[in-house]
Order: C-alpha cells, then structure tokens, then sequence
C-alpha cells in the first residue's frame, strides 16, 4: 500500500489544477486512479498500449513542470498484517498508516522551510478507509490541544 502527494504554492496548484481537469477531459475520465490504469482495469480497460503510454508521459509532464515537493509513504501489506492487533487499532489500515504519514511529511517540509500558511490535503476517494482519514483529520483539527495559529491543516478530502 503506498500513499503519495504533492505540495505546491496556490498559483502553481491552480495551474496543476486546470491542466489536470484538461487532461482527465480530454480522456473523459472522471477521476484518476494509478492502480486500475496500470492494470488496464475501469475506465481504462479498452485502452491501447500506445494509449496508454502516452498518458502517462503527458501525467508526469504536467506534474514535473509544475515544480511540486513530493511525498510518499508506503508499507509492505504482509508486514502491517504482521502487526499486534494494538498496533493496527492505533493505525487504523493501511491507507491510514501512509497517509497520516504523509501528512507528518509535509508538516515538517513546511516548518523546515519555514512555511506558516495553512495547507490544503486533499485526498483520493478510491480507499475503503478513506473516510476513517478524513474523521480523524478533523478530530485532530479540532482539538483544544492544538491551538489554532498551530492548525495548519485544511481538510479537503
């Protein structure tokens, strides 16, 4: 399982953003999921080869020339199974594991880089414990514990 994301400046997402829906028009795709592309599954079942690879050349070209910081957090599903059932209820799946991961990467970009703007996480909807990410992003949000000038994220999932 792995989890992966990028962070830009708001001119450079609103630039990302527009060429993205261009290209999921263009493909008339609803949204873009990695696994079932790879695996010629979905939406993209009937695609070519030659189709296929082109998308995914026009994929890392309007991501590349948007100049984003990356992030990316995986586990190995045979290890998380290994697990002590304690463990695996503090991490709650897999998804969640990557991306609260995820999210801990990107904060410590931005304090490193001395960022203090609220940020943005927005999230796919293709994990069955997506919403499980979402309620505990919110809960952490929300809590007293975190004064809200400390509160960067915004979730938009």
């Amino acid at each position: 399982m792995a989890v992966a994301g990028y962070v830009w400046p708001f001119a450079k997402w609103a630039s990302f953003q527009r060429r993205w829906r261009r290209f999921l028009r263009d493909n008339d795709l609803e949204f873009f999921h990695m696994t079932d592309f790879e695996n010629y599954q979905g939406p993209y079942k009937n695609w070519t080869v030659e189709r296929h690879n082109a998308a995914i050349k026009r994929i890392v070209r309007i991501i590349t020339e948007s100049k984003p910081y990356g992030v990316c957090a995986a586990v190995m599903l045979d290890d998380y199974d290994a697990l002590s059932q304690d463990d695996k209820a503090r991490t709650g799946s897999p998804y969640m594991l990557c991306g609260s991961w995820c999210i801990g990467l990107v904060a410590n970009w931005l304090e490193e880089q001395g960022i203090p703007e609220p940020v943005a996480y927005v999230f796919e909807l293709g994990d069955e414990t997506q919403a499980n990410l979402r309620e505990e992003i919110l809960r952490l949000t929300a809590s007293e514990d975190i004064p809200r000038e400390d509160s960067r994220a915004i979730p938009v999932l």
